[in-house]
């Protein structure tokens, strides 16, 4: 296996990928960025030989804010366009996993006596007001546009593959919404966020949009 070669390059040479699937909303980047000024850059970006990102997107963005000089870039040049564009939808997909949330629980517990920050990076925390009450803290958040149950008739949608499951959310405009494990005293924290669809579909609204697609 070749070693990495890292070169260090302004973030202004390089060109993000027009086409890329990966979302970077500005709250991620600040805290990409607030990363990167406390523990320093340990990931390069890595582009192929015409300077085109293929990983990093959000690091180039959140060294551009920073207004850093330079970053380091590792090349693909070794890769063919087609393999470029799978390395650059790869990295995203293999990257993606469920918390163990009651580990995360106490890494984030153990931070916090430690005076480390973890809300700069993206973690919610508040403060446990109501842990010594007994009125259960904060309630989960998730609203269904309808509530399961027996009076009424489902029929279950299932996607084999990313594309399908990416073109029927576009089509029936399902979003992402949040929700939250609750701990064995109650106590619901925004520390232990999920993120996941969560929607339940008029079926008669749903068909009547597909027939007005035909």
């Amino acid at each position: 296996m070749n070693q990495l070669k890292i070169e260090y390059i302004s973030p202004d040479e390089l060109i993000p990928y027009s086409g890329n699937a990966k979302m970077h909303p500005p709250d991620q980047v600040d805290h990409i960025a607030n990363s990167i000024k406390a523990f320093g850059w340990k990931q390069p970006i890595v582009c192929d030989h015409d300077k085109v990102v293929i990983i990093g997107h959000g690091r180039l963005m959140a060294a551009k804010q920073l207004m850093l000089d330079n970053v380091p870039v590792v090349f693909a040049d070794d890769l063919t366009p087609e393999q470029v564009d799978a390395l650059r939808l790869a990295d995203n997909k293999t990257n993606e996993s469920e918390w163990d949330f009651d580990s995360l629980e106490k890494e984030l517990a153990a931070l916090d006596i430690a005076g480390i920050d973890m809300e700069q990076f993206g973690f919610l925390q508040e403060e446990e007001e109501n842990k010594n009450d007994g009125s259960g803290g904060n309630k989960p958040e998730v609203k269904f546009s309808e509530i399961l149950g027996e009076a009424n008739n489902y029929l279950i949608l299932q996607f084999k593959n990313e594309i399908d499951w990416l073109n029927a959310c576009t089509v029936f405009e399902i979003k992402n919404a949040k929700s939250y494990s609750t701990r064995k005293d109650g106590i619901v924290t925004k520390s232990m966020e999920r993120i996941g669809t969560a929607r339940v579909l008029d079926g008669a609204e749903a068909l009547r949009k597909l027939v007005s697609d035909v």
